[in-house]
């Protein structure tokens, strides 16, 4: 499965995109233009973690685990409210500070298949020598990650029931910020460990709103994983802010943990979310990887 390329997308530097933003390292290409599964355009955008034009000028620390992202609903800004700008400097702050490829569904409503599709074409570029991504990208290390509507449809897109075997054989680990279903489809069959993140001022999709996933995934220990609830976060606070705000550090450890299998930050991260237990309510499963 393949995009249909529009050839002509250009490369972007973020110095002159978003001056206020002090990443140095990082360049984006975008729109790459395809086919989505429904009724909409579907068109994604490459945050790298390597400046300038080409391909990373340094690959002797191997391929890039790949985080793919979809946006939220921006209540029902059909214009696009919520879309990839709305959150770019925290995708940007995960290529940049974490060293990741990521790619993120356009989209104001991305759904699952947007988010594989988007991924495919970068795990195809990696294998095709033409590319500036190839070898580039590691098919084995693959995360998935949205907001509100978006971190509904990374749910969905981790569970399993998505994959059609022509590229990547699993999403590695979801993190699922604000998560809003309806329907978590088959939650509890995520092929690894997640992260849901939450506020207690969320009036939109509050944390038991989707207590669904924190029953089939993390309180049943299948497969696991965290809930960390922000005292006094709201929908869109800090999930909207500048890196994600403090979602964006707690986010960036859990990537080094399950895509770089760096086990070595699991004190940093328990100790973000433990050390001040008046900031979060926190739930581990039992047989979370990081369990305090």
């Amino acid at each position: 499965m393949r995009f249909d390329l529009d050839r002509t997308s250009t490369l972007v530097l973020f110095l002159l995109t978003l001056p206020s933003i002090a990443f140095a390292q990082t360049s984006r290409e975008g729109p790459i233009i395809g086919h989505s599964e429904g009724n909409h355009r579907l068109d994604c955008t490459v945050i790298r973690p390597w400046k300038g034009d080409g391909g990373p000028p340094d690959r002797s620390n191997g391929p890039f685990p790949a985080i793919g992202w979809a946006n939220g609903w921006g209540q029902g800004d059909v214009f696009g409210a919520d879309a990839v700008e709305h959150y770019i400097s925290g995708l940007t702050f995960w290529a940049d500070a974490g060293d990741y490829l990521v790619i993120a569904a356009n989209q104001w409503s991305a759904r699952a298949p947007d988010i594989l599709q988007c991924l495919q074409w970068l795990i195809d570029e990696g294998n095709d020598p033409a590319s500036d991504y190839y070898g580039a990208v590691d098919a084995a290390r693959i995360g998935v990650s949205g907001q509100s509507q978006g971190g509904g449809a990374a749910l969905k897109a981790g569970d399993g029931v998505l994959r059609d075997g022509d590229g990547f054989t699993q999403v590695s680990t979801v993190v699922a910020m604000n998560p809003y279903g309806p329907s978590y489809v088959m939650a509890q069959n995520q092929n690894d460990q997640i992260l849901l993140l939450g506020g207690t001022r969320d009036t939109v999709t509050p944390t038991d709103s989707f207590s669904e996933v924190l029953e089939g995934v993390i309180l049943s220990g299948n497969p696991g994983g965290a809930q960390a609830e922000l005292i006094g976060g709201t929908h869109c606070n800090p999930a909207c802010r500048r890196n994600f705000g403090v979602f964006g550090q707690v986010s960036l450890l859990w990537w080094d943990i399950f895509l770089r299998d760096d086990i070595g930050q699991c004190p940093a991260l328990i100790a973000l979310l433990e050390t001040n237990p008046a900031t979060w309510n926190t739930e581990y499963s039992s047989n979370f990887i990081c369990s305090p």
